[in-house]
Formats: C-alpha cells, structure tokens, sequence
C-alpha cells in the first residue's frame, strides 16, 4: 500500500513539473519568445512576456497602410522591414538588423476599410506590398535592440523575386500558451514516456 503512495505521489510530482517545464518551453520555444535576460518579468500580479529595455516615448501616428512600397496611400516602410505586433497594442517595426524604425499605437491609428467580417483595421495591421509577392508562413527569429530575442513559429513572410521584402510577426499570448499548455496531445506521451520510466526503475529497485 505504501508502494502505492509512493508511485502515486511520484506522478502527481511528475505532472507538476512537466506542466511548469513545457509552459517555460512553449513560451521560450513555442509560436513566439520575447526575452531579455529572463524570459518572463512579473511587473503586475500576473505575469507577461518581457517588454522593452528602453524608453521609447515617442510615437508615430499611422494614418495609412505600411509597407515597403512608395505611393500616396501607403507608409512607406524599407524593404525588408519586421513588423512586429505586441500584445499591449503597440506595433513596432525593425530593420532586419533589429533596429527600430518606428514605434506606433494601436489606438491611435487611423481606422481602414478592409474585405471580410472585420470591415475596418487599423492602419498599422493593414499592409502593402509590391505586385507580383507571395506570402509564405514559416519560423523566424531575429535579435532587437529593444526586446532582446524575437522568435516564431508563424511569421508571415513577403516574398518578391526571391528576397524578403516584409516580415509580420504576432506576438503570441500568455492566454494562448495556457490553452496549449493543458491541451493533452502537446505533452502527454512525454509524460506517459516519464512515468512509464518511473514505475519500471521502482518495479526493478
């Protein structure tokens, strides 16, 4: 009977452990990472991804669509710009070197018509890219001034004549990693593998 215990203690232990290890791993390693030193500051009672090293305090207000095409109705922003959209509504572009070339808010731009059930975005989630792109979904990581490491699983990557000419990156939630967290196909033959491991080293001890 005390056997028993023992093993049953050792598996919720291990439940535990597997469940805090694979939410550091989805946040470091998952659809997305920012981080600076330490993966996760506590600035409030709950935590979030780490935000900028630097003060940004100034803000440009976007009033049209971004990309890296020169027009009336258009942004401009460098070929090969990263747009980076975070979770406190704040856009960010990069130069692929990880400078920052602007920093703008959410609310503060101009709302935009768009096709389909949204009706209007703002302009800093509307894009426009040359003629003759395609759009590709694939992992990116790249190191910033502000942010420290940036990585994802889903970047949406603009291509034209081989090269990248835009990079849309959303940053992903801690909400999001929860969800994933305790979805039981992400982590659950690792963790019938481990206590498998467990029950034959004690039948054997």
């Amino acid at each position: 009977m005390k056997n028993k215990r023992l093993v049953y203690g050792i598996f919720a232990v291990c439940i535990l452990a597997i469940a805090g290890v694979s939410l550091f791993y989805y946040l470091n390693n998952g659809e997305l990472t920012v981080a600076w030193k330490s993966p996760l500051i506590q600035k409030r009672e709950d935590w979030q991804p780490a935000v900028d090293k630097k003060n940004h305090s100034e803000y440009t207000i976007i009033k049209k669509s971004l990309g890296p095409v020169k027009g009336d109705f258009v942004h401009y922003i460098p070929l090969g710009s990263i747009i980076y959209h975070s979770n406190d509504d704040i856009t960010t572009v990069y130069t692929p070197e990880g400078k920052v070339i602007l920093k703008a808010k959410d609310s503060e731009a101009a709302k935009l018509p768009v096709p389909g059930p949204t009706d209007y975005l703002p302009a800093t989630h509307v894009y426009q890219v040359p003629s003759g792109s395609h759009i590709s979904t694939e992992p990116f990581k790249f190191q910033t001034e502000d942010r420290g490491l940036i990585s994802t699983k889903e970047a949406k990557m603009t291509y034209k004549n081989g090269k990248v000419v835009l990079t849309v990156i959303e940053e992903k939630s801690i909400k999001d990693a929860i969800i994933q967290l305790f979805n039981p196909r992400a982590w659950m033959e690792k963790l019938e593998r481990l206590f498998d491991g467990i029950y034959g080293w004690w039948r054997t001890s």
